[in-house]
């Protein structure tokens, strides 16, 4: 067998990548909405 690089399979490994970055910039996204509705709130209480 052949030890697995990133040239033996391009695009299956970039899809990989695409998913995994699209993943995290949603995480990134709620993440931003929910620390800016904290603060908000925050602000409301005092």
């Amino acid at each position: 067998m052949q030890p697995y690089t990133a040239t033996s399979k391009p695009s299956s490994l970039m899809i990989r990548n695409q998913i995994i970055g699209h993943i995290i910039l949603k995480k990134n996204r709620n993440l931003l909405k929910f620390k800016k509705g904290t603060a908000k709130e925050k602000r409301i209480k005092k």
